[in-house]
């Protein structure tokens, strides 16, 4: 009994941990190395996309719906 418990236990843990995907990786950046307070900057995020995988806008229009980002 105690086998087939940790059979099946397993299982569902080798099907859970097979559902989690990184498609997408993110970098970021500041637009100046030496900040003082006070200082305006830019925060330049970057994201490198698996090929299949599609960025979206936050604006969605009635028509079209969410557009995709460049």
């Amino acid at each position: 009994m105690k086998t087939i418990i940790l059979f099946f236990g397993l299982c569902i843990g080798l099907s859970v941990s097979a559902q989690i995907l990184q498609p997408a990786k993110w970098t970021e950046q500041l637009s100046k190395k030496n900040i003082k307070q006070g200082d305006v900057i830019e925060l330049i995020f970057k994201v490198k996309l698996d090929k299949t995988w599609h960025l979206y806008g936050n604006k969605q229009t009635y028509e079209v719906g969410p557009k995709k980002t460049e």
